[in-house]
């Protein structure tokens, strides 16, 4: 069976009883001990309004619009196949939804994320929205943004008891309506309090308040990372029916009134003004490809470091991250056995260079763009051979500018020649930086490239290891300072499980952490924590349903925890004088998702701002430097590559 609920606000009657009144679409005051609402947040979150469409709007909004690209990686707030878009962004036949509804397929409860990095400005309950968290995110470049969560779980006990108050709220609050919304949920919480005093239906009990457990896991004030939970969705708030998340983004945008011209030092006046994320702006469930896109999403198709990527989406998240100057550094290619289907795991980092990337070629097809790169003044940085089940081995190349210093690089060395080839280059006193095992016709090799440092320093190499062997080495070579640089995992043709590593210098102001048998699924988990501790992706290499990564840490950089003092709170008329709001609280949109509903004569004018706006972007759909399968070429002769390494010259 499947379960779609959503926010009952969503179907509410467009408020605007001119045109000339627009009022904002979100205020947030927190509900006091004695039923009112106090305690406002600063900043008033306003509809999107095409100033050619009403008397009062976003001022050039196609322009404002167009530049909605994010300014750093931004993630969706949910995570799992299992959670749908039940309703999407719009301003259609009369209603509004400034915002994204999430549900789980089955009705449960599913975690919620942040977005991206960022300091929480508000974390409070109001009997509309119910429990409401809101992040700010101030890239380094770019506009500042926010992101808004409602209808979170708070602990089971206290959001039933919050619940039950919701008449009490409504008498304290008279302009507050006794409608069918808030009579339901006051009927919720007195019948969830029943089940709870007497042990009865737990399992409706769990599906509409959660566990005690289910809490806000964060605090006003409180610094949190891209993808760290900050809740769990819910089914809190009178305007809610059926456990979901409604999200809504917003930032800064210049407003203006028809016919007000500006002069000298006069500026339209900024407000947060809440936009789809996804830049569709339809009421479509599930949002699909397919829907005609405004500007482009807001979202990474993909995790900055990932696992376990299709091709397809890897292309995308390569496309996605250059906009940043983000590319892959770390990288893994492999190929599932029973599916024979490819899949890229890695890390994409901030990176002043632009490299250049070729996936699955061909030996021969390798080799040639080798050597073109190479007149081109490029040089490889990682080449990667993924063992297939029949034929030969596919490459996958990154590129970066040459440097001036001597460098080599082979494709294809067998296991029995690595040992002299490490050690003739150890003795040129070269570092090996990077390598892959593959098997081709049951028989080891290795890519390999070594390059001439700055500065020299012992290093070692080691493969066809047991685990057990593995971790002696780790122990021994701990204490002459070299740690876990790569670690690959592979499979023998006989089916055992071998490994193969790089260990280095580790520098004093350095850290190094490693896992060898991480389960894929539980990837994201250990990554995230190992952010929370300053900690970068070095290496991953997956084999089945499990990886080894290796991370490294500058010791010195440290990420703050929290903020000494919460973001402010105002009174309600000094939240109004604040805001430039006339009128009192009863003017105000307490209804969480929609502006008040008003009795009109006439229906409320239809307000669609994104039909036939100038300056809307296409998204861009045109695959950056990645290549699946390279052009027929001519066949060419087998030939050994190995670049004769070229001494730098002497600083």
């Amino acid at each position: 069976m499947k379960f779609l609920f959503f926010c009952l606000a969503c179907t509410l009657p467009l408020f605007a009883s001119d045109c000339n009144d627009v009022r904002p679409a979100h205020v947030y005051a927190k509900l006091q001990s004695d039923d009112s609402v106090d305690q406002w947040h600063p900043d008033c979150y306003w509809p999107m309004l095409a100033m050619e469409s009403s008397e009062e709007g976003v001022y050039q909004i196609g322009s404002w619009l167009g530049g909605n690209t994010p300014p750093t990686p931004i993630y969706p707030p949910v995570a799992g196949d299992d959670i749908t878009i039940s309703l999407g962004w719009h301003t259609q036949e009369n209603t509004v939804h400034y915002g994204i509804d999430y549900t789980h397929k089955d009705g449960e409860t599913f975690p919620v994320y942040a977005v991206a990095d960022g300091t929480v400005i508000w974390a409070g309950y109001h009997p509309g929205p119910g429990n409401v968290v809101i992040i700010e995110h101030k890239p380094l470049e770019g506009y500042t943004f926010r992101s808004i969560y409602h209808h979170l779980r708070d602990g089971r006990d206290h959001d039933i008891d919050l619940a039950q108050r919701t008449r009490a709220f409504i008498d304290t609050n008279p302009h507050y309506p006794w409608d069918h919304w808030a009579r339901s949920y006051q009927a919720l919480g007195d019948r969830a309090a029943s089940e709870l005093m007497s042990r009865g239906d737990m399992e409706w009990l769990k599906r509409n308040f959660g566990t005690p457990e289910q809490k806000l896991l964060v605090a006003e004030g409180q610094r949190v990372v891209a993808g760290e939970q900050i809740g769990w969705a819910g089914n809190c708030g009178i305007h809610s029916e059926g456990t979901h998340l409604h999200f809504m983004i917003a930032r800064l945008a210049p407003w203006a009134r028809k016919g007000i011209v500006a002069k000298g030092d006069a500026r339209p006046d900024f407000r947060w003004t809440l936009f789809d994320p996804y830049g569709i702006y339809d009421k479509a469930d599930n949002y699909p490809e397919s829907l005609e896109r405004h500007h482009p999403s807001l979202f990474a198709p993909a995790q900055q470091d990932f696992v376990n990527l299709d091709v397809e989406i890897f292309q995308r998240a390569v496309n996605y991250f250059s906009r940043f100057d983000y590319y892959p550094t770390t990288l893994n290619v492999s190929q599932d056995d029973k599916t024979l289907v490819n899949y890229v795991a890695g890390s994409f980092q901030p990176a002043t260079q632009h490299p250049d990337l070729r996936l699955l070629t061909s030996l021969d097809e390798h080799r040639k763009e080798i050597l073109d790169h190479q007149k081109q003044g490029w040089e490889p940085k990682k080449i990667l051979a993924t063992s297939r089940h029949h034929g030969e081995a596919r490459y996958s190349t990154l590129f970066k500018i040459a440097e001036k210093r001597a460098w080599s690089a082979k494709d294809k060395l067998p296991a029995q020649n690595f040992g002299t080839e490490f050690g003739d280059f150890y003795t040129k006193k070269f570092h090996l930086v990077d390598f892959c095992p593959f098997y081709e016709n049951n028989q080891l090799h290795f890519t390999a490239i070594w390059e001439k440092p700055a500065i020299w320093h012992h290093h070692s190499f080691s493969y066809d290891l047991t685990k057990e062997q593995l971790e002696l080495r780790n122990e021994k070579f701990a204490e002459k300072k070299l740690s876990p640089k790569i670690i690959h995992k592979y499979r023998s043709p006989q089916g055992d499980i071998l490994w193969a590593a790089l260990w280095a210098y580790v520098q004093p102001d350095e850290s190094v952490e490693y896992t060898l048998n991480l389960p894929t699924k539980e990837f994201y988990q250990h990554h995230k924590q190992m952010m929370r501790e300053n900690f970068s992706l070095e290496h991953i290499s997956v084999l089945d349903d499990s990886c080894a990564v290796v991370y490294r840490k500058k010791n010195k950089q440290t990420i703050p925890q929290a903020v000494t003092e919460a973001p402010k709170t105002l009174p309600l008329w000094d939240f109004l004088a604040t805001n430039k709001l006339e009128g009192n609280e009863s003017d105000l949109p307490v209804r969480g998702e929609t502006m008040p509903l008003v009795e009109e004569e006439e229906p409320a004018p239809e307000v669609t701002p994104t039909t036939n706006i100038p300056g809307f972007l296409e998204t861009d759909t045109t695959p950056l430097f990645i290549q699946e399968e390279a052009p027929e070429m001519p066949a060419m002769p087998p030939i050994q590559l190995d670049v004769a390494p070229q001494e730098a010259p002497q600083p």
